[in-house]
């Protein structure tokens, strides 16, 4: 059980890391701030994977979770739908 806990924790914060550098890289690349050359396309490469973290509240309910403080809590909960998905997956291989 501990070991379970251990894993969804270390999973969580691996996903909410990545989740947080994409909307970081992806405010940058909407401001035109990204930079210029290879830091640019650092940016640029950095800031796709936010098109899978958003998703489902930012995908499905964009209306809903555009305003600014649900923005947040939809991305809490978007962290929350992958470290789950992650988890039965890597639980399901592991059969």
């Amino acid at each position: 059980m501990k070991d379970l806990s251990i894993r969804i924790t270390v999973t969580f914060i691996i996903i909410a890391f990545l989740t947080f550098i994409s909307l970081v890289s992806f405010a940058a690349i909407d401001e035109g701030t990204q930079g210029e050359g290879i830091i640019g396309f650092i940016a640029i490469v950095v800031s796709k994977p936010f098109y899978i973290f958003r998703f489902p509240t930012h995908t499905l309910f964009f209306e809903s979770f555009s305003s600014g403080h649900l923005f947040f809590v939809g991305l809490a909960i978007n962290i929350i739908f992958w470290t789950t998905i992650i988890h039965l997956i890597t639980k399901y291989l592991k059969k």
